[in-house]
């Protein structure tokens, strides 16, 4: 029994020994901490870097040490980049993140040098991260030369975020794998080393792997065909397959890089399946517009015809017999008059309504002012006795369909104009605002405002706030001010600071 426990603890020592001596080996500075930041294991390179560099806290980034403690005091007097590098370690540590890597430079006297460390953990209750310098210096300035060191290339070859695999070109047996072709297509690498693709089921139709071959053949070189493949568990995987000829210890091999692209195939199909529905709601809506049309000219000459000859009726009337009819008889044909013309503007409200977001858009540079001195001077003479002050400011240029910029300054100035009719001294104002680094218009009165709870409901066909109803309209103006505004790709909102009337911001980009 002692025997077998002096075997064991030499079969330990050794197993260390060898694991030391594998770490020591590696290029990278390699350094495993516990749970707590706390240095266990450190590799020969790690040591040698600080001994070489002059590292004045040698004995701090040795084992037993806080290596956490030390990235503190490095972050309170180092660059940005020492304070994210210890930020992505806690982040490890805590189980935030599986991994971290940071590039970073360390340059010395007589030489500019990049590094990347990586912190990973390694999914066991003892440790709680793998902690590793590299030195990518000539990967930074001389990719193609990295590429052609069969050391480097094997860094480089197992971090690849492609599949790649290397296969004797004489019968197809994979002697190299990376590690993104383990995890992608599920296998563990003792299942792939020494099979082929074939054996493996790796090709959805083996004969593509002929048709690979013979292409290679050709043209000595394979780029970018499109297959689809199957992992271990026979899901489809759709990829990319980039294939060279190289030659390892006088024997040739082909280089596979395969790029997974079936998410981005499924999202070309889903993309597509988009646009075939984009152009069925297309035709849908181009139906709606036609149907549009149609109930535009119905309104047009079908209803409005009739209410025309009830006018034409009420005025002949009213001549020809109008010293006829008592008094009670004339209240009653101007009723009917008024009913009728409230009738006829309602049509023509509504189809302005309608035609503001069919029409097309005609963009040209405009100068906003104009148009709005022009619709305060129609207010001004549709009720001359009034005592309004219009502030209109100048040189408001912008991009937009002049029409239909027109029914938005006549809504919102009447708005101003309807609903400052009880003021002695009214207010009203055009201008532009810088909001956000954004350029907006806006149309501001001094009048009673509107609860500033209710601002979303201004913009609602029909719908007309309460107190309001003393004033005349159908509830539409808004709406129709909302929708051309959003068919110009622009914003429109009302504000009503209390006691300070209200305020209209609107833009038409």
């Amino acid at each position: 029994m002692v025997e077998k426990d002096h075997l064991d603890s030499h079969q330990l020592r050794q197993t260390r020994a060898l694991k030391q001596a594998i770490l020591d080996s590696l290029p990278a500075h390699i350094a495993v901490i516990d749970k707590q930041g706390i240095i266990v294991i450190v590799n020969g390179p790690w040591k040698r870097f600080a001994e070489e560099n002059g590292v004045p806290w040698v004995e701090s980034v040795c084992v037993g040490a806080d290596y956490v403690a030390v990235c503190k005091r490095a972050a309170e007097v180092a660059d940005p980049l020492a304070k994210e590098a210890l930020e992505g370690i806690q982040s490890v540590l805590q189980g935030q993140l599986e991994s971290f890597s940071l590039e970073y430079p360390c340059h010395s006297p007589d030489q500019n040098r990049w590094f990347l460390m990586t912190v990973v953990d390694p999914h066991y209750n003892a440790l709680g991260a793998i902690i590793s310098h590299i030195n990518i210096t000539e990967r930074k300035y001389w990719e193609e030369t990295l590429l052609q060191s069969e050391k480097k290339f094997t860094t480089i070859f197992q971090n690849v975020p492609a599949l790649l695999g290397i296969t004797v070109l004489a019968d197809g047996a994979l002697v190299e794998v990376n590690d993104t072709f383990l995890r992608v297509t599920g296998y563990e690498r003792d299942e792939v080393i020494g099979r082929t693709t074939v054996e493996l089921g790796i090709w959805d139709n083996p004969d593509d792997r002929k048709t690979v071959l013979e292409i290679l053949s050709r043209q000595g070189s394979v780029h970018d065909l499109e297959f689809r493949f199957r992992t271990k568990n026979g899901d489809l995987l759709i990829g990319l397959i980039s294939v060279e000829l190289i030659e390892l210890k006088g024997e040739k091999h082909i280089l596979t890089m395969l790029k997974d692209i079936t998410e981005r195939k499924r999202m070309e199909e889903n993309i597509q399946e988009l646009n075939q529905e984009l152009a069925t709601h297309a035709k849908k809506l181009e139906a709606l517009n036609l149907g549009l049309s149609a109930f535009n000219y119905t309104v047009s000459h079908d209803l409005k015809t009739p209410l025309n000859r009830m006018i034409l009726r009420v005025q002949m009337i009213e001549q020809l017999y109008g010293d006829q009819l008592n008094e009670e008889c004339k209240k009653d044909l101007h009723a009917i008059f008024d009913g009728v013309m409230q009738m006829n503007d309602l049509i023509t409200t509504l189809m302005d309504f309608s035609n503001c977001t069919c029409t097309d858009l005609q963009r040209e540079n405009i100068d906003l002012s104009l148009i709005a001195r022009e619709v305060a001077g129609d207010l001004s003479l549709s009720e001359a006795g009034r005592n309004v002050q219009f502030d209109i400011a100048t040189g408001v240029m912008v991009n937009c369909d002049p029409k239909l910029a027109r029914i938005v300054l006549v809504n919102l100035l009447g708005n101003a104009w309807k609903y400052t009719s009880n003021q002695e001294q009214v207010i009203i104002e055009f201008g532009v605002r810088d909001i956000e680094g954004s350029s907006f218009c806006f149309v501001r009165d001094n009048g009673p405002g509107f609860d500033e709870s209710e601002a979303e409901k201004l913009f609602i066909p029909f719908h007309r706030l309460p107190g309001t109803e003393e004033h005349k309209g159908h509830g539409i103006g808004l709406a129709t001010v909302e929708r051309i505004v959003a068919r110009h790709g622009g914003r429109v909102w009302a504000e009503s600071p209390p006691g300070n009337g209200a305020v209209f911001y609107f833009s038409f980009e």
